[in-house]
């Protein structure tokens, strides 16, 4: 039995415009792999190290192979 693998992204939206077009394709994208979008953070707690500016996004899929 496959486990879900979760992908953490970390990054900094520079321009807002491109980026809400961007967000309009990402979805059918996930759909496309079964793959589901957990949630998003634009001022996560850091409990060691430093805190960069941005927004952290976590998306889990099925499996490896998606």
């Amino acid at each position: 039995m496959s486990q879900p693998v979760h992908f953490v992204a970390h990054f900094r939206v520079t321009d807002p415009a491109p980026y809400r077009e961007y967000e309009q394709g990402f979805f059918p994208v996930l759909k496309q792999y079964d793959a589901t979008f957990l949630t998003y953070d634009d001022g996560v707690d850091v409990l060691e190290g430093e805190r960069e500016e941005g927004r952290t996004v976590i998306i889990r899929f099925a499996s490896e192979e998606e």
